[in-house]
């Protein structure tokens, strides 16, 4: 049962990145999120933090594409379990790729999300405005109006859990 869970979650963030839902992650897609991004908060593209996001985009995809099974380019659903199947992938994937979101959502460089801009991202990820404004409530651990990076980084090993209660679990919506 808690495999079955975990399996559901595992899919979400699949598809949380799958953005044209075609069941496959491209490498354009990677690409294409952190445009996304750099588009909805205004980060020019000479931007230190923009480049950054480029580069570490570029590092994820390569970590991601060693699941690969054949030389397609492409992640199925297949290699998707099978890379979380590797104990350093959240550390290397999952983890990184949220923190990437939060550089380039963090539109005032104080290190920490406001709730406006929390709510952005979590909108940009696809989340309906109820679900965004209760991922805000629930991920804000020490209710202060703000998501820190450790708040963000705990939430998204949480979502990797088979924890039926992870606070982190709002970062895909319902599962």
């Amino acid at each position: 049962m808690a495999a079955d869970y975990l399996h559901q979650k595992i899919d979400a963030i699949f598809d949380l990145y799958d953005h044209n839902g075609d069941g496959f992650l491209e490498n354009s897609e990677l690409t294409g999120m952190v445009e996304r991004y750099r588009e909805h908060f205004n980060v020019p593209r000479d931007a230190a933090k923009y480049t950054d996001a480029i580069r570490l985009s570029q590092e994820i995809w390569q970590r991601i594409q060693s699941a690969g099974t054949d030389s397609d380019n492409k992640i199925n659903k297949r290699e998707w379990y099978a890379a979380y199947a590797d104990p350093s992938f959240v550390d290397q994937v999952v983890v990184p790729l949220s923190l990437l979101v939060f550089d380039l959502a963090d539109t005032d460089g104080d290190g920490q999300l406001s709730k406006d801009e929390a709510l952005a991202a979590f909108r940009l990820d696809g989340l309906s405005e109820a679900d965004a404004a209760e991922a805000f409530r629930r991920l804000d651990a020490d209710h202060d109006g703000y998501l820190t990076k450790q708040e963000i980084e705990q939430a998204t090993r949480e979502l990797v859990s088979s924890n039926r209660k992870a606070a982190g679990d709002v970062l895909v919506g319902s599962v």
